[in-house]
């Protein structure tokens, strides 16, 4: 039997730019929206289940379209991913996807782990309460790249060798970053996730360092491509982002010293930058008690 359910008096926001229905009628059936409006104007059927939610906001479901489902609690880039048991990380995440969907976000992006791709198959079948998941699995870095973590020996790091777990695969030249791109894609990722700057959260590595050739990046872009998927760039330095633009990558996360060129470039191309602002005002304010410092003007998170 279809559930019909009819949501009364609540502030609608359509998130369409127009102004909100302030006693608006949002009728669900088989959770399914069959129709908004205001109140007199939404034929309400005589079989739904009318709820009162007037004080109420109902409003699309949010999209966070860069984060890590990693079960950190710090920015200690030594005890979290190496003394902190995977299983732990694991229950930690499930309690974030939950508080992700109970806080109205329907839909999330994973730009890099190694819980993503399996834990947004429990939330598929009903095992796990959480919003959509789409994600990238491995991340693909070059060797002294943001994706290697530098205190470690290279076997140690990329999960194809290494008995600790990790979330990175490491490749040099074209011919690594093709097989490095189809083994992501082997294990389940919905895009291919590489970095082609420094960054902040990595030991020896600054935003402005460009990674990967252009000819590598192509490689990956390609083969992407032929799985009908995307590549998603952790990208911060002007010159890195450029590089990926002109290989033929989708999203620009970060872009935090785009430059003019970058910027005409992901217009003409259709690009996506996702500017995680967010995340560069929790390290300013919160950085410091949670392990991070400055040297020369350059925030460091070890």
């Amino acid at each position: 039997m279809v559930r019909v359910v009819a949501l009364s008096g609540v502030r609608v926001v359509k998130g369409t730019g127009e102004p909100p229905i302030e006693n608006g009628v949002v009728v669900v059936e088989d959770c399914r929206i069959k129709d908004v409006g205001s109140s007199g104007f939404v034929e309400v059927p005589p079989n739904a289940e009318v709820v009162d939610l007037r004080g109420y906001t109902a409003l699309p479901g949010l999209i966070d379209a860069h984060m890590h489902l990693l079960g950190y609690r710090t920015l200690d880039m030594v005890k979290e991913p190496l003394l902190v048991p995977h299983a732990a990380r694991v229950a930690r995440v499930i309690q974030d996807l939950r508080s992700l969907i109970e806080a109205g976000f329907t839909t999330v992006v994973d730009a890099g782990s190694d819980i993503g791709v399996p834990i947004k198959h429990a939330i598929a079948e009903g095992t796990v309460v959480g919003p959509r998941v789409v994600s990238a699995g491995y991340s693909i870095s070059q060797t002294f790249g943001h994706g290697d973590t530098h205190y470690l020996p290279p076997e140690y790091v990329d999960v194809r060798t290494s008995k600790l777990g990790g979330f990175s695969v490491l490749c040099d030249g074209v011919e690594e970053c093709r097989k490095a791109a189809r083994f992501v894609l082997r294990e389940g990722a919905d895009f291919i996730k590489i970095m082609t700057t420094g960054g902040v959260l990595s030991e020896r590595d600054r935003p402005e360092y460009v990674q990967f050739t252009p000819e590598e990046i192509r490689a990956i872009v390609e083969e992407a491509e032929h799985a009908g998927r995307w590549v998603h760039a952790h990208a911060q330095g002007s010159k890195g982002i450029v590089n990926a633009l002109k290989a033929g990558v989708k999203v620009i996360a970060h872009g935090i010293y785009i430059d003019d060129e970058g910027a005409e470039l992901a217009r003409e191309k259709g690009a996506v930058v996702v500017p995680t602002f967010a995340i560069v005002d929790q390290i300013v304010r919160y950085g410091e008690e949670l392990g991070c410092f400055v040297v020369d003007g350059y925030g460091l998170c070890l």
